[in-house]
């Protein structure tokens, strides 16, 4: 995964369901258990991870989802991130956990999760690691993720909370972002994983308003995710190999990739499909490519890369 992933206002971890429905569905009876509901009593909801202690967070995953930030504590680039993340994680009602690692003191977790840079962030989901970026991020951008973590993880089963001393803590008003009350129809659905409803709602919301171009890029991403819902990535690469020429499979396998972080593989796919195909099919690829650029983020380089071929290939 490249360095500086985009991470946007709306849902951009799609990647993320796909992965927890395989997850859950090999889960031991015992870990559905203990994720389904229960609430434990920790010492704190952000909270120092050393090499020593990981095997916890592992633990906890279980019940809660854990949130992993490598950070170089002499950076103050990564403590303004960890110091966004703490709050919105404190604020999230029990629901998500935030562990904090000093890169330059655990070298075996460096390497274990592959971190080139930091401040880098995981997501532990019943104790399967995932990446979510490398590389500096907007941290007001990166707290809007936090809502659908814990949306994600309720889709999966996962409704556990966590009782700890420092929950509830808030940002001040000031620096907090509102949700617009004009969303929070389609929001609540998203959180739920009732991705058609939220869908639906997005779609009212633009026929009120169509320059709203958060509830545009919210509605792209949440497409993306009812598009991977039910759907293996072996099922999607199988059918894809399978029909090398087949325009709902390709577009299925991009979609996977875009989804995935493989920000650049899912874009050429598209192009070269678009390069070769007939008029009609070049409508539908182009209308997903767009639709797509809004899932990654218009201000993305690779965004703006992609979009310039595609003007090539037009014109």
């Amino acid at each position: 995964m490249a360095d500086n992933r985009y991470i946007g206002r709306g849902l951009d971890l799609s990647y993320l369901a796909n992965q927890n429905q395989s997850a859950a569905a090999t889960a031991t009876p015992d870990s559905g258990q203990q994720a389904a509901g229960q609430t434990i009593d920790i010492p704190a909801a952000v909270f120092t991870v050393t090499e020593q202690s990981f095997q916890g967070v592992m633990q906890l995953s279980q019940v809660v989802p854990v949130i992993l930030l490598f950070v170089n504590p002499a950076d103050q680039a990564t403590v303004a991130l960890h110091d966004a993340l703490a709050t919105g994680v404190r604020g999230a009602g029990g629901k998500l956990t935030l562990g904090v690692i000093d890169a330059t003191a655990s070298p075996s977790l460096v390497q274990a999760f592959s971190v080139q840079t930091v401040p880098t962030a995981a997501l532990v989901l019943a104790g399967q690691p995932e990446l979510l970026f490398q590389g500096q991020q907007d941290p007001n951008a990166v707290v809007t993720v936090l809502p659908q973590i814990v949306s994600l993880a309720a889709a999966q089963g996962m409704t556990g909370t966590v009782n700890a001393p420092d929950l509830g803590e808030t940002a001040p008003a000031e620096t907090q972002n509102p949700v617009n009350p004009e969303h929070q129809k389609a929001l609540d659905a998203a959180e739920a994983g009732d991705y058609k409803t939220a869908i639906a709602e997005y779609k009212n919301v633009l026929a009120r308003n169509p320059r709203d171009n958060e509830a545009s890029a919210a509605l792209a991403q949440v497409e993306l995710l009812e598009r991977l819902s039910g759907k293996s990535a072996q099922e999607i690469r199988e059918a894809a190999a399978n029909s090398p020429h087949g325009l709902s499979e390709q577009m299925a396998v991009s979609d996977l990739d875009i989804a995935g972080g493989h920000i650049e593989d899912g874009f050429l796919r598209l192009l070269d499909l678009f390069e070769n195909s007939t008029p009609d099919d070049r409508a539908h690829i182009q209308e997903r490519l767009l639709k797509l650029f809004e899932v990654v983020g218009v201000t993305d380089p690779r965004v703006s890369a992609a979009r310039r071929k595609l003007a090539s290939l037009l014109y």
